[in-house]
């Protein structure tokens, strides 16, 4: 991962970093099966994968006021699943994430809270091998995801203070 910050007129911040994720590892996975005698299940079935490397790109803005800090995102992220992969147990496509956030602090307590948006981008897929196990199709979905938090330093009046 690789990124800047940068504090502009005061209070405000802007980050931007790109990651690199290695799945280029995930290859296969081996799962064995240890009740087998008697029905048609093999002992071992190999998934391959072939997963290559996903890339994102994340930018960031945090602008803190007098009681409140106030943030939002955007993110880039790249599907390490290839086309042959997609299906009900990876069924991965590119995704822009949207987020919104704030928080307020109060003696040694810092409320939080987030909402964010992803949109899975559309995937298509046409595998002439996944035609068998009826994989191949349009891929899409979006997720919404809310939350609270609450950060306490115990033992000190300040969240910051040492």
């Amino acid at each position: 991962m690789v990124g800047v910050a940068r504090t502009f007129r005061g209070k405000n911040l802007l980050a931007v970093d790109f990651k690199v994720q290695d799945y280029r590892r995930l290859k296969e996975v081996v799962i064995n099966f240890s009740k087998n005698q008697g029905t048609v299940t093999p002992a071992e079935v190999r998934q391959q994968f072939d997963f290559h490397n996903a890339y994102a790109l994340h930018v960031g803005f945090e602008r803190k006021m007098r009681s409140l800090d106030v943030r939002g995102g955007w993110t880039l992220d790249g599907t390490p699943v290839p086309e042959k992969s997609v299906s009900p147990l990876w069924p991965d496509s590119s995704r822009m994430n949207f987020t919104a956030g704030a928080s307020k602090r109060r003696g040694n307590k810092e409320f939080s809270i987030f909402y964010q948006f992803t949109h899975f981008l559309t995937r298509t897929t046409n595998v002439a091998a996944n035609a068998a196990v009826f994989t191949n199709g349009e891929w899409r979905s979006r997720a919404h995801l809310a939350g609270i938090s609450l950060r306490m330093r115990l033992g000190a009046k300040e969240l910051d203070s040492q």
